[in-house]
């Protein structure tokens, strides 16, 4: 079980560092599902007051967890980075709670977070940059009241949440902003660069249990001025996103063709046909696949083994069919395992 903790905790730290250049506590609990990953994301808009509550696990795992870090750190030689977490508010960044008592010792070493040597400089740049105001969308069929005004907040109403409760936008000067959707990235750009005041609009989504970004709000000015650029270089931004849109077709290509010639050295009794189709599926760009991820760009032999296994997974053997009888995933992969490992086998090159 002690075992399983650290390689669970090392994992878990490993891949956060190797994705945002910095890690902490928090981020290991999230990696391990000890932290919902979208209470997190809403507690760092300042949705959430406190995180005690969606923390799991009891203090023996908790203690086991903060030991294995603290020596993964020290072997890697990570730098401390003392900068807290932080979140929008109207009168300006408020520092967020991890727990409800607030102790403070507790609270520095949940806060404290760690990044690789020589990019600490960089990455505390990054963590101090002014985070943004967040508005959200009543997503709740109950109606509810401004803490100020009493006013209803019906669905659909927009509002800010804060310590105290909700506040409608009248009570929190913002009813003079306009609605901005998500969609064009210029015109959202320009028009947050002209604004004196704006914030970005979220709305609880409950089929996949997280706040998703639906517009920003600004000044009515702010747009305008931003309609205009927008409209007066149309044609040099389409021409300059047809060239990037060739250029990444091209590194993609380059990038499967070398994944394939990597995927043939070691693994040479795989059929030509599907060399070429496991390097071109898990290289889709934004699919989120293994193929994506930093180590298998840097065609990594373990990463590429696990393209193959998912490979070998999905058109070898009755996983998917497992899968929609509504057997869980881990009892699936148990099931399929000696028959992928068999196939993985006959394909790998001899030692």
């Amino acid at each position: 079980m002690a075992k399983n903790v650290r390689k669970r905790v090392r994992d878990a730290a490993e891949s956060w560092l190797g994705k945002e250049k910095v890690v902490g506590p928090l981020e290991v609990l999230v990696g391990m599902n000890l932290l919902v990953f979208s209470s997190y994301q809403a507690w760092l808009k300042g949705l959430l007051r406190d995180l005690e509550v969606q923390i799991q696990g009891g203090p023996k795992l908790h203690a086991q967890v903060i030991r294995h870090f603290l020596e993964w750190v020290q072997e890697k030689g990570l730098e401390p980075i003392d900068s807290p977490y932080i979140a929008a508010s109207r009168s300006g960044s408020k520092k967020l709670q991890v727990f409800e008592a607030g102790d403070e010792e507790l609270e520095k070493f949940y806060t404290t977070r760690f990044a690789a040597p020589g990019a600490k400089e960089r990455v505390q740049k990054k963590l101090e940059k002014k985070p943004d105001l967040v508005v959200m969308v009543s997503a709740s069929r109950k109606e509810r009241e401004c803490v100020h005004c009493k006013t209803l907040i019906y669905k659909g109403t927009l509002f800010l949440m804060e310590d105290h409760g909700l506040v409608c936008l009248e009570c929190a000067d913002m009813d003079h902003l306009v609605f901005l959707p998500s969609g064009d990235a210029a015109l959202t750009r320009r028009s947050r660069k002209y604004s004196a005041l704006s914030a970005v609009v979220v709305e609880f989504s409950r089929s996949r249990g997280r706040h998703e970004r639906q517009g920003i709000l600004v000044t009515e000015s702010a747009l305008h001025q931003a309609e205009e650029e927008c409209v007066k270089d149309a044609d040099i931004r389409a021409e300059l996103r047809e060239r990037r849109r060739e250029r990444v077709v091209k590194e993609d290509e380059v990038f499967a063709r070398d994944m394939a010639n990597a995927l043939s050295v070691w693994y040479p009794n795989c059929p030509a046909d599907e060399i070429e189709s496991i390097a071109y599926h898990t290289t889709v760009r934004g699919s989120g696949r293994v193929g994506r991820s930093s180590s298998a760009k840097e065609l990594e032999r373990d990463a590429l083994r696990l393209a193959v296994i998912a490979h070998i997974r999905h058109q070898h053997t009755n996983y998917d069919h497992l899968l929609m009888s509504g057997i869980s995933r881990e009892e699936a992969r148990r099931r399929v395992r000696e028959k992928v490992d068999k196939i993985l086998l006959g394909w790998e090159a001899e030692e």
